[in-house]
């Protein structure tokens, strides 16, 4: 599943399988943490244990204080592939491929 994301103000713009979507960023993290199974990570819920190993992974530059978002794509949750947010980078990682990295402000919508 490849999901890239924006975050512009109070506005939240993402895509999903090649569909965007946009909603306040306020109401989607509050999605978020009320999904408590889920494997997505606001700055609300943080996992701090998969973020040093996201960070290992597949963001070493990053400071974990900077994470704002993590999707944990692993089948047992190690985060060791997914997607790390800062406020200025998007990281993901698949298994087996390379790392993907790109500034927000190279993200077109």
């Amino acid at each position: 599943m490849a999901i890239y994301s924006y975050l512009n103000f109070s506005f939240c713009f993402f895509c999903i399988e090649s569909m965007w979507v946009c909603m306040k960023y306020n109401s989607l993290v509050e999605q978020l943490n009320d999904n408590s199974a889920s494997r997505i990570f606001t700055e609300d819920s943080m996992d701090w244990k998969k973020v040093r190993n996201a960070i290992s992974k597949y963001a070493p530059s990053v400071d974990e204080d900077d994470v704002c978002l993590l999707i944990d794509d692993t089948v047992f949750g190690s985060a060791k592939a997914g997607i790390l947010m800062t406020n200025t980078h998007l990281y993901a990682k698949e298994d087996f491929e390379d790392t993907f990295c790109i500034s927000h402000e190279n993200i077109k919508t």
